[in-house]
């Protein structure tokens, strides 16, 4: 199982996977608990301290998973 730089390093080679977490990020009602559940669907271990980062930033995140900005 990955972490979250397996999964920035998957996203850039495959920007389907940016745009999965950018669609998500953008629906109002996700929880850092939901975003946990969905990484490791993915194949990865995020702990709920990172998801709890992400959700707190996810206007910029999704805005910059859907354009290729890295």
């Amino acid at each position: 199982m990955g972490n979250i730089v397996d999964f920035v390093v998957e996203a850039s080679k495959n920007p389907e996977k940016g745009k999965a977490l950018s669609d998500l990020l953008k629906q109002k009602d996700i929880t850092a608990e939901g975003l946990m559940e969905w990484f490791k669907k993915e194949n990865h271990d995020v702990p709920l301290d990172d998801c709890k980062k992400i959700i707190e930033n996810k206007e910029l995140i999704a805005e910059g998973a859907s354009v290729k900005s890295y």
